[in-house]
């Protein structure tokens, strides 16, 4: 099983997300995350498992009910691994202490599992697409620097993590829950 952990988004708040980057999905060598798709990782897993799931699910459930509701800003759009080389476009996640002290106690309780520590730096950001492998990246990059000025600025309420399951398809991915792990703190 294809595992990660992330914090959703509510519904509405993908489609305001959804309609206001819709002038991006006008670049073809982009494949842009379908909107049932954005969400914030906190830590991909990979493969995973199956009957490891269970204990992975019970990890990130005690790390995230230490933890109360709070929420996050969101606004900007970036790149990685940057704005001239745009080969990942995003919209951006204001870093944010309560947001910090989450990442960290999921990192914690699933190293705790047994998981190797992610040493990359968190960077807390909705993927909106991916360049294709022999994309023309000096257009993207002006695409994305023209659609600068999009409003994107929203809040989301953050009320639980979600242990997910990813399908990788022909479409795209699919991503299910595996395990919600609301915030209680």
């Amino acid at each position: 099983m294809r595992l990660f952990v992330a914090i959703n988004l509510p519904s509405d708040l993908r489609r305001d997300i959804w309609r206001a980057s819709e002038p991006l999905r006008r670049e073809k060598d982009v494949r842009w995350v379908a909107e049932s798709g954005l969400h914030l990782t906190l830590r991909f897993l990979g493969e995973t498992a199956p009957d490891a799931a269970g204990s992975l699910g019970e990890a990130v459930n005690r790390a995230s009910g230490r933890h109360a509701p709070f929420r996050m800003r969101l606004g900007g759009l970036g790149a990685f691994p940057s704005m001239r080389k745009p080969r990942v476009v995003w919209l951006g996640i204001e870093r944010s202490a309560a947001l910090e002290r989450l990442h960290a106690d999921v990192q914690t309780a699933l190293a705790a599992e047994g998981l190797e520590p992610d040493t990359r730096a968190f960077r807390p950001h909705l993927t909106l697409g991916r360049a294709r492998r022999d994309a023309p990246i000096e257009r993207i990059a002006e695409r994305v620097a023209g659609a600068s000025s999009i409003d994107l600025d929203r809040t989301a309420a953050v009320e639980a993590v979600d242990l997910m399951r990813s399908e990788l398809g022909p479409g795209g991915a699919r991503y299910s829950v595996v395990r919600a792990c609301p915030l209680r703190g």
